[in-house]
């Protein structure tokens, strides 16, 4: 068997194990809580996990503002109620000018169903997948507070990123869903920064599916 039936082989056998071994070893790892719950409520343990993994913004402070930064995920107020994640460094999301816009980098975050497979999870139980293409990259202007950083705004007990040609033929604005911790967050950079750095090539397909 060549190098590349055996790559196609291990897919296979990982995606479609016949191994009741290997299905066991791969259940053991998918259900793992359910070891150590009593409940069988095991939906939820994993969920609240992955809150505590990935969500730096659990415990809710009084008056506590949120600041749009690298991490920052919203949530627009249109129709379509599309996500997003801030890509904007952190030493780009301060200084910012009251008076001037700034761009600020966003990608694309998308609902998924139950079964699929997913990123992040929002404290809703909305499941969703990044979109790591060029493609999904999206710019909107915002202007700074006193302190120099893009704050959000309290509105029907909601808090919102309001851009800066906000009015009312453009009434799109950005709730506050939640932060992610640091290193989730610069993963993403990482994970989008390599993905501009491809060579095309127009390679022979012979070598390209070896």
């Amino acid at each position: 068997m060549c190098f590349t039936e055996q790559k196609r082989a291990y897919k296979g056998a990982i995606s479609y194990p016949q191994n009741d071994q290997l299905r066991v070893l791969q259940d053991a790892q998918k259900y793992a809580f359910s070891l150590f719950h009593q409940n069988g409520d095991d939906e939820n343990v994993n969920k609240d996990f992955a809150l505590l993994c990935q969500h730096k913004d659990l415990i809710k402070y009084d008056h506590h503002t949120p600041v749009l930064t690298l991490g920052t995920v919203v949530k627009s107020n249109n129709e379509e109620g599309s996500y997003y994640v801030c890509i904007q460094q952190r030493c780009d999301s301060v200084r910012v000018d009251e008076q001037q816009a700034r761009r600020f980098l966003f990608l694309s975050l998308s609902i998924v169903n139950q079964d699929s497979k997913f990123d992040f999870i929002t404290p809703d139980g909305d499941k969703l997948k990044l979109g790591k293409s060029i493609y999904d990259m999206r710019t909107v202007k915002f202007s700074g507070s006193s302190e120099g950083t893009v704050k959000a705004e309290e509105e029907s007990e909601k808090m919102y990123f309001v851009p800066f040609y906000y009015s009312e033929e453009l009434t799109e604005k950005f709730e506050f869903i939640f932060e992610l911790k640091d290193l989730y967050a610069q993963r993403i950079v990482v994970q989008y920064s390599s993905s501009l750095s491809r060579v095309g090539l127009d390679e022979p397909e012979w070598i390209r599916l070896s």
